[in-house]
């Protein structure tokens, strides 16, 4: 690029290295900034070009022509240095309290608008002296309202009551002119307030919701050698009544007891093995078991069905419909043993046994081997013959059944429990049948 010709200095002192940046090229003369290559003509400029050059306020220099370029001579002899957008001439209290007056960085991202400031913001300002007048970028607020200066020692003790919600939301700071820190309230009509959402995440409480629903049903199961669990039991009343009036019955005792309100499960484990047992120890087990049914139905349940869940235990569970309360419930067993062979009615009417005994006799000539009462008169027991075909232990059982309604008593529930021992394999199972009365029978007088 070229600067004066000749190589003398211009007028000004101005150094030379400052030249390229001083001259612009004349109209009809050669762009030095596009300069043609060596042994060719140069590029002539259109006077169009260069037309803004000619009105300079500082004119030609001495010693040029038109035909040499213009000098551009800097303010004071100098470049000038860019703008800033900070201003630093301001007292250092003025920046400071400018400092919190800005806006956060999630109110910056969600506008990317730019707007001028009114002339009296604190951010509208000059450039410095002699460089001109100009504006900084200024961003405009999310939020409208009166600035807050800086909060000292005792707004902060402010805020922090207000978080504990000892003072009301709105508080004029101590420290603030004017300013008002006022949050807005989620409900703001009273007519109309908002209802509180469900979660459930938050404990509930069982002990309230029984007394407004109680389920329809309650189940049994008698699994083990001595175990007894019942579930869905959400009247405490009713295990109150058996561990005072069932559990209590079994002269070896209760290995243990425990009733679980969370889930509504009740659970006994006795000492020894009262659903095997035999003789006297094995009356008592029965009378037990009638005497829970018996309590059952004083409190509104009665057996409807026996379910087998597929659990491993492979014990059915026996489902207790919810109904009326039966003061006057009455039930007895029949408890069939070997195979059907042999049958014991306990806690019985006295006449039953014996009419029972002569039907047996007549259905079923030379079957009938005994039946008498027991050791103490407790209970009565009769047996028959082995019988030939499963056929024919059908039809004893239908004959016993259809007695038994004559009587005004209908199968309420039949419940199996297996023997110990080899002798037990080889017996099967004993099964106890629980009769219950119909309620408000009249027996046939005739």
């Amino acid at each position: 690029m070229q600067g004066y010709g000749g190589g003398g200095a211009p007028p000004g002192g101005h150094p030379a290295q400052l030249y390229p940046y001083m001259y612009a090229p004349q109209p009809g003369q050669p762009n030095p900034m596009y300069g043609a290559p060596p042994g060719m003509p140069p590029y002539p400029v259109a006077p169009s070009q260069n037309s803004h050059y000619m009105s300079s306020p500082y004119g030609v220099p001495p010693n040029l022509s038109q035909s040499q370029p213009q000098a551009i001579v800097p303010p004071e002899g100098r470049m000038p240095r860019p703008k800033r957008f900070t201003d630093r001439s301001k007292p250092r209290e003025e920046r400071q309290e400018r400092h919190f007056t800005k806006p956060l960085r999630s109110a910056m991202k969600k506008s990317n608008s730019l707007s001028v400031p009114p002339s009296n913001h604190p951010q509208y300002h000059h450039s410095r002296e002699g460089s001109g007048s100009g504006l900084s970028l200024w961003r405009s607020r999310t939020t409208q309202g009166p600035k807050v200066p800086f909060p000292d020692e005792e707004d902060e003790e402010i805020r922090m009551r207000h978080s504990r919600k000892e003072l009301p939301i709105s508080r004029i700071p101590s420290g603030a002119s004017g300013g008002v820190l006022t949050r807005t309230r989620t409900a703001s009509d009273p007519q109309h307030p908002r209802s509180r959402a469900n979660s459930t995440s938050r404990p509930r409480s069982r002990t309230a919701g029984r007394y407004y629903h109680t389920p329809g049903h309650l189940f049994l199961q008698i699994s083990g050698t001595n175990k007894l669990s019942m579930s869905s039991v959400v009247n405490p009343r009713i295990v109150e009544d058996i561990r005072e009036r069932v559990l209590t019955m079994w002269p070896e005792g209760v290995e243990r007891s425990t009733y679980h309100e969370e889930i509504n499960e009740f659970d006994s484990h006795f000492v020894g093995t009262p659903w095997t047992s035999k003789g006297n120890l094995g009356l008592i087990a029965m009378r037990l078991i009638l005497e829970l049914f018996t309590l059952l139905a004083r409190r509104g349940y009665i057996c409807t069905s026996a379910i087998d869940t597929g659990l491993s235990t492979g014990y059915p569970r026996f489902v207790f419909s919810s109904t009326n309360e039966d003061p006057d419930a009455q039930f007895f067993m029949i408890a069939f043993s070997d195979n059907r062979r042999k049958i014991k009615l306990i806690n019985h009417p006295d006449i039953l046994g014996q009419s029972m005994s002569e039907v047996i006799r007549e259905e079923f000539p030379r079957r009938l081997i005994s039946a008498s009462w027991g050791e103490e008169s407790d209970y009565y027991k009769i047996e028959v013959s082995r019988w030939d075909s499963e056929s024919m232990t059908g039809l004893f059982i239908a004959t016993i059944l259809q007695f038994c309604t004559s009587q005004g008593y209908k199968l309420d529930c039949s419940i199996p429990l297996v023997h110990s021992g080899i002798l037990g394999i080889l017996q099967g199972k004993k099964e106890l049948w629980i009769m219950k009365r119909f309620p408000l029978y009249v027996p046939n007088q005739g």
